[in-house]
């Protein structure tokens, strides 16, 4: 029976021993891949602290490392998914596409709002709301301008660049209101021409109807005199 114990309580040390080095053993192999990590992340280089951090959860679990590096690969995650999202923004920027922009940043700001860029994408999310105003009244100024209605859209595009001084369309929409004035002197240059033309030609007909009624007044005369 003493040696039953004994054995057992061999054992037990043993395999105390054997867990003890195990968890030594991953924490020396993990605390290189959070060093790494940190390093990584502080640098802003979320894939590569991700991979870091991955490693340390999915090969040393049991390491004291473990629980930090699960809440640094999520901020890794995060991170990662709000860039995506801000990169697609400043695409649809590029393309004019403010609202769909403005949806992107918005996503960031709600779901995302710890990430780095946040602030930056708060900003933006304002700029591109304002851009989009700017753009329907541009848009109404083009469908105005298409109808060769120059005047209502010169005050739309007139209407831009007062109260939009900072938008991206402000240069396009004061070249757009100088064509309008051109094509309003030119119908307007039209217009005078033809109405002298019709002044003339008025004149024309209101003397030749005189001279006919001249004409016919004489020829009366002539007959009572004969």
């Amino acid at each position: 029976m003493s040696n039953l114990r004994q054995k057992l309580l061999l054992g037990l040390i043993l395999g105390g021993v054997i867990f003890l080095n195990g968890c030594f053993l991953q924490n020396m192999q993990a605390k290189k891949y959070d060093e790494s990590g940190k390093q990584a992340l502080d640098k802003g280089r979320y894939e590569d602290a991700l991979e870091q951090y991955r490693t340390i959860v999915y090969a040393y679990p049991k390491s004291e490392y473990f629980a930090n590096a699960r809440k640094a690969a999520r901020r890794c995650e995060n991170e990662l998914v709000a860039k995506k999202y801000f990169d697609k923004a400043e695409s649809l920027y590029e393309q004019k596409e403010f609202a769909c922009a403005a949806i992107f940043l918005d996503e960031i700001i709600n779901n995302y709002p710890n990430t780095s860029n946040v602030l930056e994408a708060k900003k933006k999310s304002a700029e591109y709301k304002v851009e989009q105003k700017a753009k329907e009244l541009f848009l109404l100024a083009e469908r105005f301008f298409d109808e060769d209605n120059f005047w209502r859209a010169n005050n739309y595009y007139k209407k831009i660049v007062a109260e939009y001084p900072d938008s991206v369309l402000r240069k396009e929409a004061e070249l757009k209101s100088l064509k309008c004035k051109d094509k309003i002197r030119e119908y307007e240059k039209y217009s005078a021409a033809k109405k002298k033309k019709l002044a003339a030609e008025k004149k024309r007909r209101e003397e030749e109807e005189r001279r006919k009624a001249k004409l016919d007044f004489t020829k009366r005369l002539n007959l009572k005199v004969k």
